[in-house]
């Protein structure tokens, strides 16, 4: 009996010590990571280029690219400023004769859009014009605004974006004209 008061006793004990206990908590440390502003690369993936041709005498006009490349853009500054893509080409060239990027153009009708656009976050806007823009000079392709064109991104470009007009007096060889595609932005301060 007494085994038994001495049993009962000690689940009173142990069922008030339970009841009972405190809780502690540490609250002073915090999860912390540092992001540093990267930077902004592009890249090319491919040459663009058009189908053979023959000499016919007369201006070879050229609507349709054989092939067309990604643009690869990666802005990983972290401060969604935005920037703007361009893309230059300069004259073509066999090595001995050559004739001028203006006949190189970037066709992208308002009616008609062309080419994709695939980024994490928010996509940049394709620049839209009403006439064939010259690569003579600088075009602008995309623009990404405030908090657009975040991160790793890529612009594919339709083979119906570029015309090449060969002069009718251009003589047989193989050109090529180098692409510069250039981002525009803000540097981190």
């Amino acid at each position: 009996m007494r085994g038994l008061r001495y049993l009962a006793a000690f689940g009173l004990l142990s069922a008030s010590t339970i009841a009972f206990a405190d809780t502690v908590a540490d609250t002073d440390n915090d999860a912390t990571v540092q992001l540093n502003a990267g930077t902004v690369t592009v890249n090319i993936t491919a040459d663009l280029a058009f189908a053979d041709q023959t000499v016919t005498g007369s201006d070879i006009i050229l609507t349709n690219a054989a092939t067309v490349p990604t643009i690869v853009v990666n802005d990983a500054r972290g401060t969604g400023t935005g920037w703007t893509l361009s893309l230059q080409a300069g004259s073509f060239s066999d090595g001995t004769h050559s004739f001028d990027a203006t006949n190189f153009t970037y066709i992208n009708p308002t009616a008609s859009p062309m080419g994709s656009v695939d980024w994490p976050g928010n996509d940049p806007s394709i620049d839209r014009y009403d006439n064939a823009q010259g690569l003579a000079s600088a075009v602008n392709l995309l623009t990404a605004g405030t908090d657009e064109g975040m991160g790793n991104g890529t612009f594919g470009l339709d083979v119906g974006m570029f015309g090449l007009t060969i002069p009718a007096t251009q003589k047989a060889g193989s050109y090529a004209s180098d692409l510069t595609a250039t981002v525009t932005y803000t540097p981190v301060q």
